[in-house]
């Protein structure tokens, strides 16, 4: 039971839809938020029942369908190729942006834009070095943004040696991919040597 007999403070930003497990208390008790905001505080052999009928089957195809849908922007921005060299201790990765699409340049025109930029794992770079923009002149702004279009190469520097130990495990590129009138959410692209 609940101490006092009052309700747990629980966000009441839902959508009108959902049916979210807010809570687990100790005693195996489940307290829901059902879609029109009323609360419905389950007993122990309800509750077990509840969760898996009503909650862990329906977030499971939720889960399974978020893992196999890429994102739209990782289906307009496409990390094309890896070369790394230890002779150097340079990493470059490029990018392909589908044509009709463009990400945002690095740095962004604006504070509100997000920038594509390179984010590695274990060893930060020296330097990174994006390459030049191109203008372009959005729909949905009064000036032209720096963006990358087609084909662009992002290099990072790293000190002498520090790359040999760099595995690239959960090195990504942030990207966003936009129309002359949208942009998609962002994505971090992963970087996978070819």
């Amino acid at each position: 039971m609940i101490e006092g007999g009052r309700r747990p403070n629980v966000p009441q930003a839902f959508k009108s839809d959902d049916l979210r497990l807010v809570h687990i208390y100790p005693a195996s008790e489940a307290y829901i938020v059902h879609r029109i905001g009323t609360h419905v505080l389950l007993g122990a052999a309800f509750g077990v029942a509840a969760l898996i009928g009503l909650v862990a089957q329906p977030f499971a195809a939720l889960a399974a369908d978020a893992v196999s849908v890429p994102s739209e922007t990782a289906n307009r921005v496409h990390v094309v190729d890896v070369r790394r060299d230890d002779v150097k201790d340079t990493l470059a990765v490029t990018l392909r942006i589908d044509p009709g699409f463009h990400i945002n340049a690095n740095p962004a025109s604006s504070k509100y834009l997000i920038p594509t930029s390179l984010n590695v794992v274990g060893v930060q770079p020296v330097r990174v070095a994006y390459p030049p923009p191109v203008y372009f002149k959005p729909k949905f702004a009064d000036e032209r943004i720096a963006v990358y279009e087609g084909t662009v190469v992002i290099t990072a520097f790293f000190a002498q040696g520090a790359l040999r130990h760099l595995s690239l495990f959960g090195t990504t590129v942030t990207a966003q991919a936009c129309t002359d009138a949208i942009c998609f959410p962002p994505a971090d692209l992963p970087v996978r040597p070819r």
